[in-house]
């Protein structure tokens, strides 16, 4: 029997959002799906494991001091025999499926640029590339002219906000939604409402998300009545978090279609964003929102000010933004997803590896025992910190 493997990696956030998202609008005539979790014991980012219902999963947990070829020998006998689809999302499976073949379809999710470089890298295994942006469904055309008939355009699904935001006088409510790293733009933060405040306009923030640069984002814009930071462990969760503010603040300098960016918006936030290229004009426009140069502290500045002062401004664009976003529902997108994964034997192309192409160090050769890579690594770690 056929099946659809949707292989994850298990930490909250816009590619796991994207594959929960499609996984719930499994239509009751689609093959039976199943998810692969790949869960690095090292990441303490919140996990997606209680979000898959009655859906099959099943957990992959590595370390990557680990040898790489043992840690692909267990992906490989966790993956289903028989026909069907695997989508795929990072690089874990698809050096697996360079080395050996696999029978079901190769479906690779084009996200962002990461996406992008690794179906250039693996084009020849890879059957079907599917981008939920026009901008990325363009650059794989330019990339891949040989792969046209391969290439397919399906818009992005959300579940879309069941809170809606609501008109409060007083301080502007800010909300950050996001990985705190400075790919996020999150220590523009601090800078924004440095300016904010120079110009007397009050501000009440919620800062969702966490990571890296949590501590020294703290230290710059510390937590007060005024200032919370939440990391919540569902998706549910955010949502009613971005349901009690204004206007999204995302000085983000790397996104494919940002999904953050996209439930906020269902919520009714109004999206001030960082202008790139790859997904964001789709749904900000002069109606919806507000695109800034990536960077560009004072146009952020500049545009929650204008929020705050045209407060009917703010409830026209809150309205509009909610519309866009409504245009994404799951419920209508997860449809087309399954009804191109239920092509997958036709879609099907011959294996062309084993691929020439070198993955992980001499310490992942097959022929070294996995206890051996790991206890090098460790040792090597410990020694790097004492120098430190």
């Amino acid at each position: 029997m056929a099946e659809t493997v949707f292989i994850i990696n298990n930490v909250l956030g816009g590619v796991a959002s994207f594959c929960t998202n499609i996984m719930e609008g499994h239509p009751p005539d689609a093959p039976p799906q199943q998810a692969i979790l790949l869960t690095d014991a090292s990441d303490e980012a919140p996990t997606i494991d209680g979000q898959f219902g009655e859906n099959r999963k099943h957990s992959l947990k590595f370390s990557p001091n680990e040898n790489q070829s043992h840690v692909l020998a267990r992906l490989a006998a966790t993956i289903p025999d028989g026909p069907g689809s695997i989508i795929s999302n990072q690089q874990m499976e698809l050096a697996l499926f360079s080395q050996q073949p696999v029978d079901k379809t190769i479906f690779q999710v084009v996200h962002d640029e990461y996406n992008l470089r690794l179906s250039q890298k693996y084009s020849k295994i890879i059957d079907v590339f599917v981008a939920h942006s026009q901008f990325y469904h363009e650059r794989l055309r330019e990339c891949l002219p040989d792969r046209e008939e391969s290439i397919f355009h399906l818009p992005y699904g959300i579940r879309l906000s069941s809170n809606q935001r609501k008109p409060a006088d007083g301080p502007i409510r800010l909300v950050f939604l996001g990985r705190l790293t400075e790919a996020k733009g999150v220590l523009d933060l601090p800078k924004i409402e440095e300016g904010l405040r120079a110009r007397g306009v009050a501000t009440d923030w919620t800062v969702i998300g966490r990571g890296p640069c949590g501590d020294q984002l703290r230290a710059q814009l510390p937590p007060s009545e005024r200032i919370r930071y939440v990391s919540p462990s569902t998706n549910s969760e955010v949502l009613k978090h971005c349901a009690t503010g204004d206007a999204l603040v995302f000085p983000t300098r790397f996104e494919g279609f940002p999904v953050a960016l996209l439930e906020a918006m269902s919520a009714g936030l109004v999206p001030i964003v960082s202008d790139l290229e790859s997904g964001v004009p789709e749904v900000v426009n002069e109606r919806t929102g507000f695109r800034v140069a990536v960077g560009e502290v004072q146009g952020f500045i500049e545009a929650v000010q204008r929020l705050d002062s045209d407060r009917s401004t703010l409830e026209a664009m809150s309205a509009a933004s909610s519309s866009m976003a409504s245009h994404f529902d799951i419920t209508e997108r997860a449809t087309a997803y399954h009804a191109l994964f239920s092509r997958h034997a036709q879609l099907k192309r011959p294996w062309s590896g084993p691929l020439q192409i070198t993955h992980g160090s001499r310490l992942d050769a097959p022929y070294i025992p996995n206890v051996v890579s790991t206890s090098l690594r460790r040792t090597r770690s410990f020694l790097q910190s004492l120098k430190a």
